[in-house]
């Protein structure tokens, strides 16, 4: 996820450059980030039925997670 690039010659001094690599960095937001836990205490209420009421709730950030 970090890049980076050592160049120069012993005498003239090193050069560390370093940066993101944003390609790999959102794979991994993709692939590990913007989970999400609901909890509920509807034990009568089905998994579809749980994920819909929280999805319809107003204020809602699902559309801005990713």
């Amino acid at each position: 996820m970090i890049s980076f690039e050592l160049t120069g010659e012993p005498q003239a001094g090193y050069r560390l450059a370093f940066g993101i690599d944003v390609k790999a960095r959102k794979a991994l937001e993709a692939e590990l980030f913007g989970k999400r836990v609901l909890f509920t205490d509807r034990d009568n209420w089905s998994i579809a039925e749980v994920v819909a009421a929280y999805r319809s709730q107003s204020g809602s950030r699902r559309t801005s997670d990713r």
